[in-house]
C-alpha cells in the first residue's frame, strides 16, 4: 500500500513541516505570548512531520530501492570498517581544510565524501590483507582469524 501511493507520504511530510515551521517561526521571532497554546501547537506538529517524514522515507525507499548499487553494496558489506576508521580520518581532515578558504557547506562536503572514501578504501583494504594473510598464518600455526 505505502508503494503504489508513496507520494501521498512525501506530500504529507512537505505539509506537515509547513505546519509545524510556521508556529515554530512565530515562536522564534518571540510572539508565542500573544497567542496562546502556540506552543503545543508547534511540538504536535513536529511530532507529526517526524512521522510522516519516517513513513515517506519508508515509502520512496520501497518505491525506488529496489535497484542495487555496486557502490552502496561496499558501503554496505564495509560498515563496521568504515564505523572503525572514520574518526581520525574525519579529525585529519577537518583539520586539513582548516586553512583553505571555502565556505563551510563545502569543506563539510569534501570532509563527508573524503572520509566515506577514505574510511571504505581502509576497510576494504584490511579485509583483503586479513583476507590474504588469514590462512597463510592458519598454515603456519598461528591462530589468527578462523572465518577467512
Amino acid at each position: 500500500m505505502p508503494v503504489r501511493r508513496w507520494y501521498y507520504w512525501v506530500l504529507g511530510s512537505i505539509v506537515a513541516f509547513l505546519l509545524w515551521i510556521g508556529p515554530t517561526a512565530l515562536i522564534m521571532k518571540g510572539e508565542a505570548t500573544s497567542v496562546g497554546g502556540l506552543q503545543v501547537v508547534a511540538d504536535l506538529s513536529l511530532m507529526l512531520f517526524v512521522g510522516t517524514a519516517c513513513f515517506g522515507m519508508i515509502a520512496v525507499l520501497l518505491r525506488y530501492g529496489t535497484v542495487r548499487w555496486r557502490i552502496i553494496d561496499q558501503v554496505s558489506e564495509n560498515g563496521y570498517g568504515i564505523y572503525f576508521y572514520h574518526y581520525p580520518v574525519v579529525l585529519w581532515l577537518q583539520y586539513a581544510v582548516l586553512g583553505i578558504a571555502f565556505a563551510a557547506i563545502a569543506k563539510g562536503l569534501i570532509v563527508l565524501m573524503g572520509a566515506l572514501s577514505l574510511s571504505l578504501a581502509a576497510s576494504i583494504v584490511t579485509n583483503r590483507v586479513l583476507s590474504t594473510a588469514g590462512p597463510i598464518l592458519n598454515k603456519a600455526g598461528y591462530s589468527v582469524l578462523k572465518s577467512f
